[in-house]
């Protein structure tokens, strides 16, 4: 059987996107991490693996454009004219964006259950069954209740994780969530202590996605980090960011 996977060799090493599965990808703020799995998520589609992708960070018309920002390398957020123009790029892009199984979900249920039957409602494309689902971010659904109302955030996480174990295992699909991770000082290596209890103990793996400076300065470094903390690992991946274009490369290979 063929498991879906990453576009980056090194990281598909490190990791396995079994059907049933969780895995997390954590960060400190402003690192990526959306980007990383919306990636991620492109990458299976254009495989013919049927994908949704759920943001509460990235929401409406952006989302949009950073998906066709990143499958073409042109900037829409920023209004760079594509060569040729735009009716020529409407014209040679429409079919294909049409075509590829890819769903994007703007997140405004409160649970991941309710953005689960949203999202697959939305993604039904002739029959074609779910493979993956990308849930960004674990935060949004870990501040409510099942009714709506605002609880313990710690408690939160671990509903919003036990939810998502059980779709992944009843579903058969993997399933990739964004997680935050927190430290107290710059330079303080990331460990699976600076994730959230539940994401560490309900995922089946938690890869951790590094920047230097980010969240605590504004010089950021372009080269990004992939440690895979669960299971412990050995290896680290190392990926060039190019926000630009909305995409991480590894180093060595064309983008």
């Amino acid at each position: 059987m063929i498991f879906p996977d990453t576009p980056w060799p090194p990281v598909n090493d490190m990791i396995k996107l079994k059907p049933g599965t969780v895995t997390a990808v954590a960060s400190l703020p402003g690192v990526g991490r959306s980007t990383f799995t919306l990636n991620m998520a492109l990458h299976n589609a254009l495989q013919g693996k049927r994908t949704l992708y759920t943001s509460s960070e990235i929401v409406g018309e952006e989302l949009t454009s950073k998906a066709v920002t990143a499958l073409y390398g042109i900037d829409l957020r920023h209004r760079e004219t594509p060569l040729g123009g735009w009716e020529s790029f409407s014209a040679r892009t429409k079919q294909q964006v049409e075509s590829i199984p890819l769903h994007l979900h703007e997140a405004i249920e409160t649970t991941p259950e309710k953005a689960y039957t949203a999202g697959t409602v939305g993604a039904d494309r002739k029959g074609q069954r779910l493979t993956l689902w990308f849930l960004d971010s674990l935060t949004h659904f870990s501040a409510f209740t099942t009714d709506g109302r605002h609880r313990d955030h710690e408690h939160g996480a671990e509903k919003a994780m036990a939810q998502l174990r059980r779709i992944a295992e009843q579903e058969q699909i993997a399933v990739v969530v964004t997680a935050r991770a927190e430290n107290e000082e710059d330079g303080q290596p990331l460990t699976l202590e600076h994730v959230e209890h539940a994401v560490a103990t309900l995922s089946d793996q938690v890869l951790m996605l590094h920047r230097e400076g980010a969240w605590w300065t504004s010089d950021v470094s372009d080269t990004a980090t992939v440690d895979r903390l669960k299971p412990p690992h050995e290896g680290t991946a190392v990926l060039r960011f190019l926000p630009r274009l909305c995409r991480f490369a590894h180093f060595g290979i064309n983008v």
